[in-house]
């Protein structure tokens, strides 16, 4: 306990000196590049979806995104408002293609005192149902889940209270792991030995929710570093409508000594790019609804296409 101490005191000193880069703003050009070649002898025909960076609180885009080959078919899903690109492609047997969204933006540090937040009584005056709501990767009405969060709760309406505790317990209770490209439930987050980021973040935001907290999972990369990884963390909402950020799987990773990557409740650096928002969503895909788990990667529709094809997906920051 000690050592973990000292360490988070040591990284709160050297945030205060902005000593990391990821405590200053910082624009990125990026290059969001997937290879996908058709590893059949015949004919391959599918739809690509890929995400469209855009403007969130914490990141401004400077140069809107340009796609290689063109495309007009920039759809936004109802739901969250997340923006997608629609490629149809077809591929001759062997056959290679490429495509790339290539955009400029400026990304911010962001963070929050949670000690001002207020208490969870304060958003009876809000309507965000649509992040109070489980879904099938968040299992917020989950019977376990929602007794841990009670006890979480202990009767307490401050939400930094609440939140400090929930962030502790999904610290101390996953370990980081088996990473994979989709999203962990929250039922696979409890049981699995180990989980990725989604799963400490899915765990995170079921819990707030079922606390009577609004929140939502985030996708993107961390930028800014020799190897640019897909990440997911949590924002919960606050009675005034502000989002704010939590990172517990990083938070995790810092406090047992295995990054110097940002990411702690209240806190994220300018090292991290926002792709999407929510989980679980619905986009219109050659006029069919098709469900999402996440808008990270570019994925391919339908998915029973993708055990024909290797796609290779590459983001470089500069």
């Amino acid at each position: 306990m000690q050592k973990l101490q000292i360490r988070n005191i040591a990284r709160r000193i050297l945030e205060f000196f902005h000593v990391p880069a990821y405590t200053k703003e910082r624009v990125f050009n990026v290059d969001f590049q997937v290879e996908i070649e058709n590893i059949r002898a015949d004919e391959k025909r599918f739809f690509l979806v890929a995400p469209k960076a855009r403007s969130f609180a914490s990141q401004e885009l400077l140069i809107d995104p340009k796609f290689d080959p063109p495309t007009e078919n920039i759809r936004r899903d109802e739901r969250y408002g997340n923006e997608y690109a629609v490629w149809s492609v077809a591929l001759k047997g062997a056959e290679k293609k490429k495509f790339t969204e290539s955009f400029r933006v400026r990304v911010f540090p962001s963070g929050y005192n949670l000690r001002k937040a207020g208490n969870i009584s304060s958003y009876a005056s809000i309507d965000e149902s649509i992040y109070l709501c489980a879904s099938k990767y968040v299992c917020a009405s989950d019977k376990e889940v929602y007794d841990l969060a009670q006890q979480l709760r202990a009767s307490s309406d401050n939400i930094h209270k609440v939140l400090f505790s929930i962030n502790a317990f999904v610290t101390s209770r996953l370990k980081y792991g088996d990473p994979i490209r989709g999203l962990y439930t929250t039922r696979e987050a409890l049981e699995k030995d180990a989980v990725d980021c989604g799963g400490f973040s899915t765990l995170m935001v079921a819990l707030s929710i079922a606390c009577g907290i609004p929140a939502r999972i985030v996708c993107g990369y961390l930028a800014g570093y020799e190897n640019n990884t897909m990440h997911a963390w949590v924002q919960v909402m606050l009675p005034n409508g502000q989002w704010v950020s939590a990172d517990p799987s990083m938070e995790k990773l810092y406090l047992e000594g295995r990054t110097k990557k940002s990411g702690r409740l209240g806190y994220v650096g300018s090292d991290r790019i926002i792709f999407s928002v929510g989980c679980d969503m619905p986009l219109e895909i050659n006029e069919k609804l098709v469900s999402m788990d996440i808008l990270q990667t570019p994925s391919v529709v339908p998915k029973e296409a993708e055990k024909d094809l290797r796609i290779t997906t590459t983001i470089s920051t500069i």
